[in-house]
């Protein structure tokens, strides 16, 4: 390469020499720059100089100077604007590593993570009336895929099979080899009138003994639970405060509910129910539990069962409640809202994909459910 370059300049230097000579009768004029502290902005130097360097160029190819000689004769200048190209991204490149670093460190300082946090958290807000974020901070999709078809979700065509239905399907003696087919899969609620019949007395738990067994045994009296929701206000312990009320205070006129959502609670609690005779061993139940209670309450709106599971089951230990089972949208709108009451000893089953389901407390005696979620093939 280095012998290339010698046999390249020693065959252009005689070319070059005869072209000094003859650019001793041309005549290259430069124009003056006038300087003046305040007057010249960088982008009229900038300018300038760009012009010069062109008249140079004109100059060289008048010259007979060939491309390939002009461009060796500016090798310097390129040499030297890449090298400050390069200094340059380098540059941005260390001051991007250590502000990542100094994010990090930040991080792991408690109080300037939340400081950071609680600013962020001000600036998305105030930039609300601007631009909606929350449509994408939602979504699970950055772009959505148009021949994607959420098998999740409700169209118009899945309508068809509730709107006909006009009240929930009482049964009894059900079958588990046929319970999936006749009514799981197509969707429609049940309330199996002999859902307990195979439990024995002491299944039947009253809210005192619900009370009892959150202060006696080991896991359920240390355990939180998940989504408590009652009238009577509790600051800590959430059901466990409330249950104690009851038991200390003889607290009436209350309801309430709650998920045994703690994996160990949800087991220990298990103990104290059975898995209703109907459901089939292709029937997986969920690992979590709820209790919905009420002692002489009376209420007027309904409160939403939050089971989120495709398989949605309540069965009713003491008293009774109101149910309202109402499709989701769009076929809200299409079908009809189904409500009924569920009986001591009665089990509701409703599939989560279409409906969506409710309950009232609505007798001056006590109420205990007993909420599980399921799976199904």
């Amino acid at each position: 390469m280095a012998a290339q370059r010698k046999q390249a300049s020693a065959s252009a230097s005689p070319n070059i020499g005869e072209n000094l000579e003859e650019t001793k009768s041309l005549h290259f004029e430069f124009e003056p720059f006038n300087c003046q502290p305040g007057e010249i902005t960088t982008e009229d130097k900038v300018l300038f100089v760009d012009r010069e360097l062109r008249k140079l160029q004109t100059f060289c190819v008048q010259s007979g100077y060939s491309a390939a000689q002009v461009e060796c004769f500016a090798e310097c200048f390129n040499e030297s604007s890449s090298k400050v190209l390069i200094s340059k991204w380098k540059r941005r490149g260390v001051g991007v590593v250590l502000f990542a670093v100094a994010c990090l460190l930040l991080h792991q300082f408690d109080p300037a993570c939340r400081l950071a946090a609680a600013t962020a958290r001000s600036g998305v807000i105030k930039l609300l009336p601007v631009w909606d974020w929350t449509e994408l901070y939602h979504s699970t999709c950055l772009f959505t895929n148009p021949l994607y078809r959420d098998p999740n979700r409700l169209f118009a065509e899945d309508c068809q099979v509730c709107e006909g239905v006009q009240n929930i399907r009482r049964v009894r003696g059900l079958n588990a080899a046929d319970v999936v087919e006749q009514y799981f899969k197509r969707d429609l609620p049940i309330i199996v009138e002999d859902g307990l019949h195979d439990w024995d007395a002491q299944s039947m738990l009253t809210i005192h003994d619900l009370a009892h067994i959150y202060e006696t045994d080991d896991v359920l009296k240390s355990s939180g639970g998940c989504g408590f929701s009652s009238n009577i206000r509790s600051k800590h312990g959430g059901h466990r405060d409330l249950l104690h009320k009851i038991l200390r205070e003889n607290l009436t006129e209350f309801y309430a509910h709650w998920e045994n959502c703690q994996l160990s609670a949800a087991k220990a609690f298990r103990w104290f129910y059975k898995q209703p005779y109907f459901l089939p061993y292709a029937v997986e139940t969920s690992p979590s539990n709820w209790v919905f209670i009420s002692s002489n309450y009376v209420g007027k709106l309904f409160k939403v069962v939050e089971i989120d599971h495709p398989l949605v089951m309540l069965m009713q230990i003491r008293g009774q409640v109101e149910i309202q089972v109402e499709a989701w949208n769009p076929c809200d709108k299409v079908c009809a809202v189904l409500s009924d009451i569920l009986h001591e000893g009665e089990t509701l089953v409703v599939t989560e994909f279409l409906w969506k389901t409710a309950y009232l407390p609505v007798t001056e005696h006590e109420s205990v459910t007993i909420g599980i979620g399921g799976s199904f093939d």
